[in-house]
């Protein structure tokens, strides 16, 4: 354990035992209470009955089935059973969700749409990523659809909440120790102390948690992919009166390593001879002088197309020998002391001739995240209520030259050792005032305001691009600001369980953007970019959104329900003369679904499922158009983001448990998704100069498998009560073909097939552009992902040989060995090469924990 990570638990410790010195009156209470907990730990819920889950899709606490909305949720002990500690070990387990690419940065995609869900923290906007989240909190939800009116952030796919858990009144907690593969070692636990009777409540928790990396570098034997990191999270709640209630919590988190690295997953051999075909005038000289990436990259790794394709020959065969958790050096190097000005790249500022030179390769992050929520709760008469919603988010971080390549040749390198100091991160302000209450008997009705900013710290940024350095400066700041109301309204008198929810909101955008390029060598400014005077510095948008259900409810425990909601996406600033800004877009989502609870042959059953439609338009779309500099007046063709496209997302999913007995239960999921451009339009050259119009309808979406199912299963062995319950589950995970790369599958330029037509795969042979060393003759994946199977199991002990509270676990994930990723690599269209990063080796946990 490191020293400051000691430190930490030696004040958490220090605080509890001042704590109780301060309070000895409570001992007796707490002993009452512990018992009373252990007592009902002990008798457990029914043991044939379908668990309740409380979720707040709708800002208040509700029965997961009664709900009109599709959720996926998850308590503290399911997230527990199956070692799940962030958002991408869960991803198997949620239908209709996928994440990319990896946690340091983390874009969430449902049923599609990436980017259309954003995350709350304790109803606090946060990031999606990290480990953070996952940490005693009481569940996560993962809402699906637009979530028009109630979220304050854009969201025109779902949403992520995390509910942490808040201090309890009785005295008590837990404690918690795993070990496992990969020198896992963990330590983690809360503590409730309540100070004055139900009026003043503290909780105080704590986590350390260090595994090694998954991917190795055998050159220097350093791993990548390393979890380490701690996190503090004291909260309280103080209630002066019995109508007031204030909440508060504060977090910090540090966390530290080398960032998972990628490997070598195959290289676009033809890639330098379609960009010199594609280039008027047809030679290699020109290409490089017209700034062709592939061009470039063979003139500085190697110096000509044939030295170039002989040493993406040699790295390649290397790195099939390796497979996809070892490679054999990188090209990034690190500033070390008295050398802090280092840049990253091959030894030797002529570039790559051969690759027998130094590995130095040593990427590395570190990040220290702040976090600071308050909530107040004023019930100012009866039914109704005002509540105040604040949060406050700041972090720094530190990052060395990452190698997104993976390999000792120049392709993908980003970031440069001269950034060798800690930045400020962007910091992140919001709150929300909400006013509940109800209309008489009928109508339920919520309305409020919300607000957030968040602006940069600006700081120099050294960057690297094949030999010559760069230096840039950036100011920007984005401001929400809207209105909502939503009333649910009793419609029983028409007829009995018939109820209507309708609301709407009005949402104001404001996003500011000033960079400046600057010399490296004198800092002196080059050019400057945006500014709110500006039309690149400078966009404002506004957008409605709306929520529409009909819930009928003919028994307790059956909810029909039908839904048109209406969300979007923010719009955005980018530095292209003529397109400097792209608008909103919108999806209007329409969805029929039922949920559940019944018997079958005196078993319990739980069935939801729902079918979705929704119209996406407005899309924004990243389209090849024609752009005139204003300067020059010179017109020339880039790739842009516009409004441009309009889509259907269309699907349905299904999930279901049965409790067979007091022993058995089984369970499983199911999602299709089948979403379509209608609209896509786009530009092709066909000559210098000339453009034909291009129509890429036919792409298929990105990050979002046709189908994707699970099945669970757990059984409570026959032992005996004196010893304690435990219990044996599994699960398998199936996922079609994930299509990682944005491309039609006829490719729209028949002079660069291979980057702008969709492959899935292709075969390792020498008739394919491969060299003599790579050619195996191997079917590999390039814009897509293979379909996959994923098995966990575990082993869980509750009441360990009769003592109360005492628990022991023992979970086994990625059983099969599975090698398949969620995400991908989507750099063979742009940079030439397939990068991928394996997904999680199978590993094992063995976890001790005592909760009182």
């Amino acid at each position: 354990m490191h020293s400051d990570r000691l430190k930490v638990v030696l004040c958490l410790a220090t605080s509890v035992a001042a704590i109780l010195l301060a309070a000895p009156a409570l001992a007796q209470t707490a002993t009452s209470a512990s018992a009373g907990a252990k007592a009902s730990a002990r008798e457990g819920e029914d043991p044939v009955a379908i668990e309740e889950v409380v979720v707040t899709a709708r800002r208040v606490e509700e029965n997961l089935q009664d709900v009109p909305i599709p959720i996926t949720a998850f308590t503290r002990d399911q997230l527990a059973r199956t070692d799940v500690k962030d958002l991408f070990s869960l991803v198997r387990q949620i239908p209709g969700v996928q994440l990319c690419c990896n946690n340091a940065a983390t874009f969430v995609n449902i049923r599609g749409i990436t980017n259309g869900a954003p995350t709350y923290f304790a109803d606090v906007p946060a990031p999606p990523g990290g480990f953070f989240n996952f940490f005693d909190i009481q569940n996560v939800q993962i809402l699906k659809g637009p979530q028009g009116t109630l979220f304050g952030q854009a969201s025109n796919a779902g949403a992520v909440v995390y509910e942490p858990t808040r201090p309890g009144s009785e005295f008590g907690g837990y404690v918690q120790a795993s070990v496992g593969g990969y020198n896992r070692r963990e330590l983690q636990g809360a503590l409730d102390v309540p100070l004055a009777d139900d009026k003043v409540l503290v909780r105080l928790a704590g986590q350390t948690y260090y595994r090694d990396g998954t991917l190795v570098d055998i050159s220097n034997k350093n791993d990548y992919g390393e979890q380490d990191f701690y996190v503090v999270r004291p909260s309280l709640i103080l209630r002066p009166t019995e109508n007031l209630e204030n909440y508060t919590l504060f977090q910090y988190a540090k966390t530290k390593g080398r960032p998972i690295g990628f490997a070598l997953g195959d290289f676009n051999m033809r890639s330098v001879e379609q960009a010199i075909s594609a280039t008027p005038g047809g030679t290699f000289a020109a290409c490089v002088a017209a700034g062709q990436l592939a061009c470039v990259q063979a003139a500085f790794n190697g110096g000509s197309p044939a030295a170039f394709n002989a040493l993406r020959d040699q790295v390649l065969a290397r790195q099939i020998e390796l497979g996809p958790y070892k490679i054999d050096g990188l090209s990034t190097s690190c500033s070390v002391p008295g050398n802090p000005t280092g840049l990253p790249g091959p030894a030797g500022a002529g570039g790559v001739t051969t690759l027998n030179y130094p590995r130095v390769a040593c990427p590395y992050s570190a990040s220290k995240n702040y976090m600071f929520v308050n909530q107040t709760r004023w019930n100012f008469t009866d039914g109704w209520y005002v509540k105040n919603i604040l949060g406050y988010r700041w972090s720094s971080t530190f990052n060395q030259p990452s190698d997104l390549d993976g390999t000792l040749l120049v392709l993908g390198d980003g970031g440069s050792p001269r950034n060798n100091r800690w930045l400020k991160q962007p910091t992140t302000f919001s709150d929300e005032l909400q006013l509940h209450g109800k209309i008489g008997s009928l109508v339920d009705l919520t309305v409020g305001g919300f607000h957030t900013m968040t602006w940069n710290h600006p700081a120099l940024s050294y960057g690297f691009n094949f030999g010559s350095s760069s230096l840039s400066l950036s100011k920007t700041s984005s401001f929400t600001w809207a209105g909502y109301g939503q009333a649910d309204i009793d419609l029983s008198g028409i007829l009995p369980g018939l109820s209507l929810t309708a609301g709407y909101r009005r949402t104001w955008d404001t996003v500011n953007s000033l960079s400046f390029a600057l010399n490296p060598a004198t800092s002196a400014v080059i050019r400057t970019v945006g500014g709110r005077d500006s039309a690149a510095g400078h966009g404002e948008f506004k957008s409605g959104s709306y929520t529409l259900q009909l819930q009928y409810k003919p028994t307790d425990d059956i909810l029909l329900y039908l839904n048109n909601s209406k969300g979007f996406g923010t719009g955005g600033l980018q530095n292209v003369a003529g397109f400097e800004t792209f608008e909103p877009d919108s999806l209007n989502n329409f969805e029929v679904g039922v949920k559940s609870i019944f018997d079958i042959a005196g078993m319990q059953a739980r069935f939801n499922g729902s079918v979705y439609y929704g119209k996406f338009d407005n899309v924004k779309a990243n389209v090849v158009t024609q752009i005139t500099n204003s300067v020059t007046g010179v017109t020339t063709t880039g790739i842009i983001t516009r409004n441009a496209a309009a889509a259907l997302i269309r699907g349905a999913e299904a999930e279901g448990d049965l409790v067979v007995n007091s022993r058995l239960r089984v369970g499983g999921w199911v999602a299709y998704n089948d979403d379509k451009y209608t609209k896509y339009p786009s530009l092709r050259q066909v000559s210098p100069g000339v453009f034909v119009p291009l129509d890429l309808s036919d792409t298929p979406f990105s990050f979002s498998p046709k189908w994707k199912w699970n099945l669970r299963a757990a059984y409570r062995l026959p032992l005996a009560d004196e010893l304690g319950d435990l219990t044996a589950s599994g699960t398998v995970t199936w996922q079609d073909v994930l299509i990682n790369a944005q491309k039609p599958p006829t490719p729209s330029d028949p002079r660069l097939p291979e980057a702008t037509g969709l492959i899935c795969s292709h075969t390792r042979t020498i008739a394919n552009g491969y060299g003599p060393l790579s050619a195996d003759g191997k079917t590999v994946p390039v814009d897509c992902n293979p379909s996959y199977y994923n098995v966990d199991v575990s082993l869980d002990w509750r009441n360990v040989l009769g003592y109360d509270g005492l628990t022991a676990s023992f979970i086994v994930t990625n059983v099969t060995k599975n090698k398949i990723n969620d995400g991908g690599g989507t750099q063979n269209s742009v940079l030439h090469f397939t990068s991928v990063t394996g997904a999680t080796p199978r590993m094992w946990v063995l976890k001790f924990g005592y909760n009182f």
